[in-house]
C-alpha cells in the first residue's frame, strides 16, 4: 500500500505504475492530492487557532487576578469567535477527511465495490 506522501512525493513513478496496471484515469491522482493538501492545510490551520485559543484563555484567568475584568471580557469574546472560526475548520477537515476516504477505498480498481467515487465534494 503507497501512503500520501510518498503518491506526492513520486507521482510520475506512481502513474506508471499504476499505467501497468491498466489504469487509466491519471486526473484521479491529482484530486487525491489536492484533497490531501487541503485536508493538510486545513488541520494546520485548526492546530495554530488552538494554540492560540489556547494562550487566550490561559491570559483570562490572569487578567482576572490582575483585575483587568474589561480586558479579560475582551479576551473571553475573541476565544468565543474563534471558537466558532473552528467549527468551521473542523466541518471541512472532516468533509475533505471523507472524500478523500471515498476517493481511496474503492482502488485498486480491480478490486469489487458497489461504491462509485466521492458523495461529497469540500467547499
Amino acid at each position: 500500500m503507497l501512503t500520501l506522501k510518498f503518491i506526492a512525493d513520486n507521482k510520475e513513478a506512481v502513474l506508471a505504475g499504476l499505467a501497468k496496471k491498466g489504469f487509466k484515469n491519471p486526473d484521479y491522482i491529482d484530486e487525491v492530492l489536492e484533497l490531501d493538501l487541503r485536508r493538510r492545510n486545513t488541520q494546520s490551520k485548526l492546530d495554530q487557532s488552538l494554540s492560540e485559543l489556547n494562550q487566550l484563555s490561559k491570559s483570562i484567568g490572569m487578567l482576572m487576578k490582575e483585575g483587568k475584568k474589561e480586558e479579560a471580557e475582551s479576551a473571553r469574546q475573541k476565544t468565543s469567535d474563534i471558537k466558532d472560526e473552528n467549527r468551521g475548520l473542523e466541518a471541512t477537515l472532516k468533509n475533505a477527511e471523507e472524500c478523500l476516504q471515498d476517493l481511496l477505498l474503492p482502488y485498486p480498481p480491480n478490486r469489487p465495490t458497489s461504491h462509485n467515487g466521492p458523495t461529497k465534494r469540500p467547499s
